[in-house]
């Protein structure tokens, strides 16, 4: 019973003394890094808008005679948009 007492006295001491050293040793902080600031200012600023990509209607239609021949004139005109 003495030995296990014994046991266990040391493995608390041994983990107090690391415990301690664990707590005196602290990670080094990295140096203060320098900031740009600058007054706030309030003003108009123009929209731009710069896309990638492409551009496709959304609704297409094909014209095509009834009859054999060639179109020599269209009598429609298109929607503004």
């Amino acid at each position: 019973m003495a030995v296990l007492a014994l046991i266990i006295w040391r493995r608390l001491f041994v983990y107090r003394i690391l415990q301690r050293t664990a707590s005196e040793v602290k990670p080094a902080q990295p140096p203060a890094r320098p900031a740009l600031v600058a007054k706030v200012v309030a003003k108009d600023v123009p929209v731009y808008l710069d896309e990638i990509g492409t551009c496709a209607a959304y609704e297409t239609v094909q014209v095509q005679a009834q009859v054999s021949g060639q179109i020599i004139a269209r009598h429609f005109r298109t929607a503004p948009t």
